[in-house]
């Protein structure tokens, strides 16, 4: 409640009233929202033109391979390690930690990188193909147990890489998407199927 009264307070609701901002900063901000401000178009017309949109497509198809596999390594990362010899539900939730410590490491790294070369579409590309390398590769049989949890550590890496990542492909292209505010829907929608 007190976050909620000191926003009421400080912050503003347009810029020309911020007393932080300078009349130059009051400008570029009031010249980059009025930029970005929605079409009048309404109703089925951008709906149409949303679904006409290929690019949605493919973000939403990709969308959709990283969710699946987001999704099927949590909900089978324990029957994987149970699989491995492992049966005490203590060494289990032990073991699928470096996973998932790889996971945040590569969502801490990819996303350093890709801001670093200034690239979006084949980071998400690269690590996307590393997840599935590693992923097919740990159902081999034969693995151990350390080799298995190394393959895994590797897929989640790239997982986690390219999901963080993904978000920013389609601002980093410089090409706006015909109806791109109705668009972001659709690979959420694809992806929860």
């Amino acid at each position: 409640m007190l976050i909620g009264l000191l926003c009421h307070r400080f912050l503003c609701d347009k810029p020309a009233l911020a007393s932080w901002l300078s009349d130059e900063e009051k400008r570029m901000i009031e010249a980059a929202v009025a930029a970005h401000e929605p079409s009048n178009q309404h109703g089925w017309q951008k709906v149409r033109e949303v679904m006409t949109e290929r690019r949605v497509y493919a973000l939403g198809l990709i969308y959709f391979a990283l969710t699946s596999g987001s999704y099927a390594f949590a909900f089978w990362l324990p029957t994987i390690i149970k699989g491995l010899g492992v049966s005490d539900p203590l060494q289990i939730g032990w073991y699928s930690l470096p996973p998932y410590a790889m996971g945040a490491v590569g969502m801490c790294i990819v996303s350093w990188h890709s801001d670093i070369r200034a690239e979006r579409r084949l980071h998400v590309a690269l690590m996307c193909l590393l997840a599935a390398i590693a992923l097919a590769a740990s159902t081999l049989p034969g693995h151990s147990l350390g080799a298995s949890l190394v393959l895994l550590s590797i897929a989640n890496f790239g997982l986690m890489g390219a999901g963080v990542v993904f978000w920013s492909v389609a601002p980093a292209d410089g090409r706006r998407p015909r109806g791109a505010h109705g668009g972001a829907a659709l690979p959420h929608a694809a992806a929860a199927v």
